[in-house]
């Protein structure tokens, strides 16, 4: 144990108690002068010490004041509660257990005042359980008395160092707080804005296209070439926009449903989402490789979408190549298992990459392949949704590889498909 702290002393029955006038009226305070008050830096370190036996209360005060900080020393546990509420300190330093001081009681009341006070328990042998139900009401640590300054410093530096960081974890916690209340209201936002769309924007949309297909059916031969041609351009255009809308309502409601998260097979998913092109005649000659593909953790319903998004883009944009392939594989890095999706089709420039998942941006013009430009956006909403990444990798003429990892919660230990497959069109949807 460290010795007790030695300082110069007058009695405790002197007029002076650490240089400064101590009348009777202040119970057992040790006031600090204005003077030295005025001269004080707001961003010194306020102590207030409480102790019944006035020579270390007047020791520890005079020492701490000579490390820097500022002291208010109390015998007297209603009083130091007094200045507690008209002053801010940092730190309550106390006794635990006095016969005319109940440590535990002003700790309850200290922290009811002001629950970012960092307190210390001084304690001794005979007060060891005192100094365990101290720190279980809220003190940060406890010293046992008697101790030198070359001890109490450090825990005080270490009191309120943690005292700091709960005060800064409670602001950012405030923040996040602020930020989801933030984020609710722009989710509600979204979601009257998706209901304006399903209704007030559709139904005009639908009874200018109905209307514009019903004077074509019944006029067309009727109108001057000119005006045929206009027509033809209304009847695509309104197409066109019911196909944006009922996108950006389905990117809508990726982010409502909430996920249910459960180990999948993904050669499962992929199986499901080719369903979708096994018949179609555009595809017919496309030769579709699938490897092997890690089990994985997450929402069944979303990544099939992902899969069905990324394969439709394959097979879109391979279309035209004279021998289309598209290949499904998984990479095995340290990094965890990365799932892809190739073809060897148009590709596109990657200086324009950074806007390939961006909702309803196409790199490729209008009249080139059909579709939205919303497929993209949806995977990456999807994956992110994962706490995944989604990127690609293209040359432009010679195709585009599409890779996305999911988190680590999601990663699946083992592969459900032995081996790799590989089929050449036409599709047979049993043998995959």
């Amino acid at each position: 144990m460290a010795t007790r702290m030695q300082s110069a002393i007058p009695d405790a029955s002197s007029p002076s108690f650490a240089g400064v006038p101590l009348p009777t009226e202040t119970k057992g305070r040790v006031h600090i002068p204005e003077t030295q008050r005025a001269n004080v830096a707001d961003t010194r370190v306020h102590i207030l010490v409480v102790d019944n036996e006035a020579t270390h209360l007047h020791a520890l005060c005079e020492s701490l004041n000579e490390q820097g900080y500022v002291t208010a020393g109390f015998r007297e546990a209603k009083a130091a509660l007094i200045a507690l509420r008209g002053s801010k300190f940092d730190a309550l330093l106390t006794v635990s257990k006095k016969p005319d001081i109940d440590g535990i009681e002003l700790l309850h009341s200290a922290l009811k005042i002001d629950p970012h006070l960092a307190v210390i328990v001084m304690t001794s042998e005979d007060t060891v359980t005192s100094a365990v139900e101290a720190m279980r009401v809220g003190a940060m640590d406890c010293i046992a008395k008697p101790f030198g300054i070359s001890e109490i410093h450090p825990v005080l530096t270490r009191a309120l160092a943690v005292n700091q960081l709960r005060k800064e974890n409670l602001l950012l916690e405030q923040r996040r707080r602020a930020h989801t209340a933030e984020l609710e209201t722009t989710n509600k936002q979204l979601e009257a804005f998706g209901l304006t769309i399903s209704h007030d924007l559709r139904a005009p949309l639908r009874a200018i296209a109905g209307f514009a297909e019903l004077l074509a059916e019944r006029s067309r031969a009727e109108l001057p070439p000119e005006s045929q041609h206009y027509l033809d351009f209304i009847i695509k255009k309104t197409d066109h926009m019911q196909q944006l809308l009922t996108d950006l309502l389905h990117f809508y409601q990726l982010g409502q449903q909430p996920l249910a998260v459960r180990p999948l097979s993904v050669s499962a998913l992929v199986e499901k989402a080719l369903e979708d092109f096994l018949y179609d005649p555009l595809y017919a000659s496309t030769d579709v490789i699938a490897g092997d593909l890690p089990a994985c953790v997450g929402d069944a319903a979303l990544l099939q979408q992902v899969f069905a998004n990324l394969l439709s883009n394959a097979f879109k944009f391979s279309s035209k190549k004279a021998f289309p392939r598209v290949e499904i594989g998984c990479e095995m890095t340290a990094s965890g298992n990365t799932y892809f999706v190739r073809d060897n089709g148009a590709g596109f420039d990657m200086n324009r990459a950074e806007k390939l998942f961006t909702v309803f941006h196409r790199l490729h013009g209008p009249g080139a392949f059909p579709g939205t430009g919303g497929g993209l956006a949806a995977v990456k909403h999807i994956i992110e949704r994962h706490h995944g990444k989604v990127w690609a990798t293209s040359t432009a003429g010679e195709g585009s590889t599409f890779y996305f990892r999911l988190g680590d919660a999601n990663e699946g230990k083992q592969s459900d498909s032995a081996a790799s497959v590989r089929h050449s069109g036409p599709f047979i949807a049993g043998n995959f």
